[in-house]
């Protein structure tokens, strides 16, 4: 008999498969060819930070919002928004302490639920598969945990308790996959 997680693992992987069968999310890093994007993102109300900003203001905020994440990654995937069919899709600023990564996705507006669920999928598979990642790290709370729950069902993300009034908004859920440099299995 096989174990229960060796049944979801490959469960996870064809649903991955299927999930991805006709092209998959980039996950890359942050460049400064993305501010044209960032901006856009900006005019249709994504970032909270004050309305009627210029250009170089708007920059100047970001670069204080962000500034404390080490790690800033593009996800770029297939949407009908862009000429080109294919497009930035959202920001993911990673905390770090070497050891464990935090991300804090922000989507862009034009994301549609599909783009979300791909790029939370490629972007955790990525983390599982980073040598320098001992363990990612998503912190959630009641709005998103069913989501983060059906991370399960790809096999990348896996729920590991609830901390009771972890945080001003009430209970807060702890979501997690090992990377390469863990030597433990998920």
């Amino acid at each position: 008999m096989t174990p229960a997680i060796y049944n979801r693992s490959i469960e996870g992987k064809e649903r991955r498969q299927r999930l991805f069968s006709k092209s998959r999310p980039l996950v890359r890093p942050y460049e400064q060819k993305d501010n044209g994007f960032l901006w856009a993102a900006y005019q249709r109300g994504a970032f909270d930070l004050p309305r009627g900003l210029d250009q170089n203001e708007f920059l100047i905020s970001v670069g204080k919002q962000f500034g404390p994440f080490p790690l800033v990654w593009i996800v770029e995937d297939d949407s009908k928004q862009f000429k080109s069919g294919r497009g930035q899709i959202a920001l993911v600023a990673i905390k770090t302490d070497g050891w464990v990564y935090e991300p804090t996705p922000l989507f862009f507006p034009w994301a549609r639920p599909r783009n979300v669920l791909r790029a939370c999928v490629a972007f955790f598979q990525m983390m599982r598969y980073q040598k320098d990642v001992g363990c990612c790290l998503v912190r959630s709370g009641k709005d998103q945990q069913g989501f983060l729950n059906q991370m399960q069902k790809f096999g990348i993300l896996f729920p590991r308790g609830r901390i009771p009034f972890g945080s001003s908004g009430g209970d807060v859920w702890i979501f997690s996959i090992n990377g390469k440099k863990s030597s433990g299995d998920n």
